[in-house]
């Protein structure tokens, strides 16, 4: 059901000027346009994981995330469909519940746990409800743990059939385009592919160098060391995670003018602005071919005017004045 849930993603090309002088193809598979809670590629990622939950009996299900998360999202919503009750351990203050992403994780029936940031660095390594138990309370005991941004083999698994899927439908000279922040998604993709493709992960987080090491260690774990035909752009990190520049922000704006596709500065928008910077230097011959997966996340979009309000309404400016223009 899940690879058929894939295929259903339609393939839109692109057509830039600049892109098509320089005789590179690209068409975006748009995730984003599944018909599930929370599309994009979150779902990939949690579906092995809610499956292991399921089958170890667990009905309850606790995850990690910041304020804004995706991940805390899609858990909330998907689990909800799927009827798990879910848990969201949220880095920061519980003012937070009030912004867009966790106002609509509550509306699913996600119970919020806030904490501080170390905290958070201290419980997000824990894996099993008993840990979690013992150092919050008992009622997380009964919890089945997916890790922050469902990173783990379960997840990567996951993630594979979104390789499966493009192994059969894309041309065998395309490359495969994706943004990347834990790597899990760029080792699944890549496993499923089994070296039909090659694959180019744009790093969207700053010292990214790492990423690498972890995806070869993760694809050792699933039997997947043959799989070699990838690399990772850590490059165009932007300033680090969801940190949107003017560039970048002109450059989106642009974009959705001329294709119509929405698309955010966190994952998608940085991948495109990273595959446009790449055509600009000359760096795909022509006659490139390039499919780049919009990984959906779009509702994060409102964290970017969610936070700007508010440090707004810190200054001493009314709701009235930020209405005006």
């Amino acid at each position: 059901m899940l690879y058929q849930l894939a295929q259903s993603a339609p393939m839109q090309r692109v057509q830039l000027l600049e892109w098509e002088q320089r005789g590179v193809d690209l068409q975006i598979w748009r995730l984003d346009q599944l018909d599930v809670a929370a599309p994009g590629n979150k779902l990939f990622k949690l579906d092995a994981n809610l499956r292991g939950a399921r089958a170890a009996g667990y009905s309850r299900v606790l995850s990690f995330g910041g304020a804004f998360s995706n991940h805390i999202h899609a858990l909330a919503l998907t689990g909800a469909a799927q009827g798990f009750s879910t848990v969201g351990i949220i880095r920061g203050e519980a003012d937070a519940a009030n912004n867009p992403t966790l106002s609509d994780a509550v509306a699913a029936g996600m119970q919020l746990h806030f904490v501080d940031r170390s905290s958070y660095r201290m419980l997000s390594k824990l894996r099993h409800g008993d840990d979690l138990g013992a150092a919050l309370g008992a009622q997380f005991v009964d919890c089945y743990v997916i890790p922050e941004g469902g990173a783990n083999d379960l997840g990567v698994i996951g993630c594979k059939v979104l390789g499966a899927a493009l192994a059969n439908t894309a041309h065998a000279d395309a490359q495969i385009v994706l943004p990347c922040a834990t790597g899990t998604t760029l080792a699944g993709l890549v496993a499923g592919l089994n070296n039909a493709n090659t694959v180019l992960g744009v790093a969207v987080l700053k010292g990214a160098e790492s990423m690498a090491a972890t995806v070869r260690t993760t694809l050792n774990s699933i039997d997947a060391h043959h799989c070699t035909r990838w690399s990772i752009d850590t490059a165009h990190h932007g300033g680090g995670y969801a940190r949107m520049s003017a560039d970048l922000e002109q450059f989106i704006a642009n974009f959705q003018q001329q294709t119509r596709i929405p698309i955010e500065p966190v994952y998608s928008g940085k991948m495109l602005y990273a595959i446009h910077r790449r055509i600009e230097r000359d760096d795909f011959e022509r006659g490139t071919r390039l499919i780049a997966l919009h990984t959906g996340g779009l509702q994060g979009m409102r964290g970017f005017g969610y936070r700007k309000t508010q440090q707004m309404n810190k200054a001493g400016f009314s709701h009235s004045v930020l209405r005006v223009g």
